[in-house]
């Protein structure tokens, strides 16, 4: 269900993206590995954020999300891997980390994070990859804010400019 609403979005981001992109916010999340790039934009069925990952230099942050989500890879260069690590919890406690699958996703690639007690990690290697993002309205009730470790900033004008060329490039 998450991952038709966000496909069906695809035409209003592309077209927002292209035509309006002063619709478009930015963050760079840059507080825990892997740090991410992200324009976003709310829609009245959720929000959708454009992700550039780049490669981990350390441990990436297992996490989970506030709301139900979606994920598609939108592109996995040549020389990079994108590793997803997926585990369940039944408290707020993330599994161990040997309970956790790994799963290498390519260009194409999609999953969905409908459970509250769903964890993962996105573990990037050798080159950036480009990712959307598809977030419901809803929140779940038992899922906290995660602590930031600082404030968070938009990109820079540039960045902002680079990556929305980037997805337009991908997306056409």
């Amino acid at each position: 269900m998450l991952l038709e609403i966000q496909r069906s979005l695809m035409p209003l981001v592309y077209a927002s993206l292209l035509d309006r992109p002063h619709e478009w916010l930015s963050l760079l999340v840059d507080d825990e590995e892997p740090y991410v790039r992200r324009l976003f934009r709310r829609f009245p069925q959720g929000q959708i954020s454009l992700h550039e990952i780049p490669p981990c230099t350390g441990k990436p942050l297992v996490h989970r999300h506030r709301r139900p989500s979606a994920v598609e890879v939108v592109h996995v260069p040549a020389g990079g891997r994108y590793l997803h690590h997926l585990g369940w919890s039944p408290d707020d406690h993330p599994p161990a980390p040997d309970l956790f699958s790994v799963h290498e996703l390519h260009s194409g690639d999609a999953y969905s994070l409908p459970d509250p007690h769903m964890w993962h990690a996105v573990e990037i290697i050798g080159e950036p990859i480009l990712s959307v993002n598809f977030t419901s309205v809803t929140p779940f009730a038992s899922v906290p804010e995660r602590e930031v470790r600082h404030p968070l900033g938009p990109l820079s004008r540039s960045e902002f400019d680079r990556l929305r060329t980037a997805f337009l490039e991908r997306l056409s």
